[in-house]
């Protein structure tokens, strides 16, 4: 995708759901974040994720943000309901091609991340802000391919990725969590954007989970 294309993508926001918005993060959000993040019941699916998580990481998350939108290389958005701005959680789109230090070269590629606080679990939240977040990727950011790792454990992941029509093409991957300790098994996860369009314009063609 050109560099015009990648920066046109960030005048798009908010992006708006049924009961939904999705906007990118901002210093108002600390508070929400670190009561998201430090929740036990949440961190220990992330890998990526320091902990302990403290104000000064949140602080750190939120300006790493700022700088990957402007950069155009990664959309970090909070999620709240349309209807009070209840803070429900962060969807993540992340293009590694373009980290300072890429484990890969395709630039076609992008990795979807999702967390939900405990409270808001179980009204899909996370399939309504990750469908929307997978439309931008392939209508507007013009990915050609979406990437999520879900923890073997993580039951409510991994649905919300096979709702999405997201298939196993890796399987019992092991994932070091950053803030130490020993590897956990899971399984990589990947949807082409030919399936998705085709999932589309025709329901029957995604075979998983309802």
């Amino acid at each position: 995708m050109c560099e015009t294309n990648r920066k046109a993508t960030t005048t798009m926001f908010p992006l708006v759901t049924p009961r939904l918005m999705l906007r990118p993060l901002a210093s108002p959000d600390t508070d929400a974040l670190v009561r998201l993040y430090s929740n036990r019941d949440v961190a220990r699916w992330l890998s990526r994720l320091p902990w302990p998580f403290t104000l000064d990481s949140a602080r750190t998350m939120i300006r790493e943000a700022t700088t990957d939108l402007e950069r155009t290389r990664g959309y970090f958005l909070r999620i709240e309901t349309r209807a009070s701005g209840t803070f429900v959680g962060t969807v993540s789109l992340r293009l590694p091609a373009y980290d300072d230090e890429p484990w890969t070269r395709d630039v076609t590629l992008g990795i979807l991340g999702y967390a939900v606080v405990p409270e808001q679990h179980g009204r899909g939240f996370a399939t309504e802000a990750a469908a929307s977040v997978v439309q931008f990727a392939f209508e507007n950011v013009h990915l050609h391919r979406l990437r999520a790792t879900a923890l073997r454990d993580n039951i409510a992941s991994r649905r919300v990725l096979e709702r999405l029509g997201f298939r196993i093409r890796y399987a019992d991957v092991r994932e070091v969590p950053r803030y130490g300790g020993p590897a956990r098994l899971g399984d990589t996860y990947m949807l082409e954007r030919d399936d998705w369009q085709a999932a589309q314009t025709n329901p029957q063609a995604r075979t998983g989970p309802p």
